[in-house]
């Protein structure tokens, strides 16, 4: 397979379009509540594979109905999943967006497994036979997925692999740790963020 290896947040999308702001304490029901594939990881294995890029996802779901929601997705994007990793420590991550009567998107949730990915093997071989590394921001936001995130930017320097970095997303708390080995500048890149919509339609998963 020669692709990229995206690591990074696989989630579902549960959003809500109100009929009427929020207030503190108010109930606010809605007609229907739609759930989606989300996470930035996720969203970036699909716009490559879109784009005619073979994508191999890493990443942590929980054994529970959204995991598994997530990975059929994720399968029928024609990724391989074979390197999500499946926990019981925790919840799939969750985000729920309420969406205002005039567009606004205000964003709840929690990254649950994400969180809880490990690295457990020492060969990373879930870089074997890809041409690149795609990294988000979101991979430097708790020591678990740093661990591995700095794991495997180790590993693609000393295989020669290109390494990117999705800008959008959130800056790491701290510097990324100097690599030695580190490929030259010509075989890195900073990668904007990917679009994942078609021009026929948009990503969207129903029940």
């Amino acid at each position: 397979m020669a692709g990229v290896l995206v690591f990074g947040d696989i989630n579902v999308d549960l959003l809500a379009r109100l009929g009427r702001d929020l207030c503190p304490g108010d109930d606010n029901l809605v007609p229907e509540l739609h759930h989606h594939l989300g996470g930035v990881g996720a969203n970036a294995a699909i716009a490559f594979v879109r784009w005619g890029v073979p994508a191999r996802l890493l990443g942590c779901v929980g054994r529970d109905w959204f995991g598994e929601f997530a990975l059929r997705c994720l399968e029928r994007e024609r990724i391989d999943v074979s390197h999500v990793q499946q926990t019981g420590r925790a919840l799939t991550g969750l985000i729920f967006i309420p969406i205002s009567a005039d567009g606004q998107r205000t964003i709840i949730g929690s990254r649950g497994a994400n969180q809880e990915i490990l690295h457990r093997d020492d060969s990373w071989s879930c870089l074997d036979g890809v041409e690149a590394l795609f990294l988000v921001g979101y991979d430097f936001l708790n020591a678990a997925s740093r661990r591995v995130a700095e794991g495997l930017m180790r590993e693609a320097a000393r295989r020669g692999l290109v390494v990117a970095l999705g800008a959008w997303a959130p800056a790491p708390a701290e510097p990324a740790p100097a690599v030695k080995g580190r490929p030259a500048p010509a075989k890195a890149a900073a990668v904007t963020k990917p679009a994942v919509s078609k021009p026929t339609g948009k990503l969207t998963y129903g029940t």
